[in-house]
């Protein structure tokens, strides 16, 4: 006879328990900055031991609102722009919407991702946070970004506590009043 062939597939669905917490006793300050995305200052040196610039992020925020701006400026009424370019210009809108969404994710990911790595590297028992200074990238999503740290922090049992207030000029750590950027 003749052979019949099956193909069988599984899903496993399983818990794993986040990793027991190691004694870590140092604090690491992270913040935002004016000249790049994230730095961090160990709480016993007043100079920054870790960085993330994100040139490429302020790049492709400020690329995506010109091409919004001038997509916007196309599709105005007084122009009368039959149904068929609508829909093509729409299609262009979507396409271009989701690869600045992806490249979003994608950065708050990685760079979320590195910090928290270093800080466990770094043998950090707790992280205190500061997003208050929004100058290097204004329409960067800082809450994302907060929230990724944060999950992934407490995935590697390190503390997270956060500081900011949400107002663009709120002092950093190690920072004198009023300053937005620590330059140490």
């Amino acid at each position: 006879g003749q052979r019949v062939l099956y193909q069988v597939m599984a899903k496993l669905v399983g818990y794993f328990p986040r990793k027991p917490r190691v004694e870590r006793k140092n604090t690491l300050a992270i913040a935002t900055g004016a000249d790049c995305l994230l730095f961090a200052i160990r709480g016993d040196t007043p100079k920054r031991v870790w960085w993330y610039n994100a040139d490429h992020v302020r790049g492709w925020n400020v690329e995506h609102a010109k091409f919004l701006q001038r997509m916007n400026e196309d599709r105005k009424a007084e122009i009368r722009t039959p149904a068929w370019k609508r829909r093509q210009q729409n299609e262009v809108l979507k396409k271009a919407t989701t690869k600045f969404e992806n490249r979003m994710k994608t950065a708050i990911d990685q760079a979320s991702a590195m910090l928290v790595k270093f800080a466990a590297r770094r043998g950090v028992g707790s992280v205190s946070y500061d997003d208050s200074c929004r100058k290097f990238v204004p329409q960067f999503r800082y809450f994302e970004l907060k929230e990724a740290i944060k999950r992934k922090l407490f995935n590697e049992g390190i503390e997270f506590e956060s500081s900011s207030d949400g107002s663009e000029n709120a002092p950093l750590p190690g920072a004198e009043p009023g300053a937005c950027d620590a330059s140490v």
